[in-house]
């Protein structure tokens, strides 16, 4: 199949729309299903962390298992995405740039959804 051939690796800016998902349902299928990796998405490359930025990620939340961030400075789009938005195949959290000020509320995020943690190999 050609799904893994152009998915493969593809980080997809959250706030714009993946063309791949929203040609058609089954289309959205193939290519979920072609990703054995499941779905990637960074936050705040093109634009902040705002309302629209998540509406892709909450809209796949089950097949997302890769988050990417920038940065994160206001720190409760991030927090309140990891608590609400149901991310249950998150396996890989990268973010390059964070205010240390946010740790806390970050860390009782990642705890409400009962996240594995560990420093030195990322979010489990």
């Amino acid at each position: 199949m050609l799904v893994p051939m152009f998915m493969n690796g593809f980080i997809s800016d959250a706030a714009t729309p993946c063309p791949y998902l929203y040609v058609s349902r089954r289309w959205r299928d193939l290519v979920i299903q072609g990703c054995h990796g499941g779905l990637s998405f960074g936050i705040g490359y093109g634009q902040g962390c705002e309302g629209k930025a998540f509406e892709q990620i909450v809209q796949f939340a089950h097949h997302t298992t890769a988050l990417y961030v920038k940065s994160c400075t206001q720190g409760t789009c991030l927090c309140e995405l990891l608590r609400y938005g149901d991310l249950r195949s998150l396996e890989r959290l990268v973010i390059e740039s964070f205010k240390i000020g946010l740790v806390k509320h970050f860390t009782s995020s990642l705890r409400s959804r009962q996240y594995y943690i560990d420093p030195f190999l990322g979010v489990y």
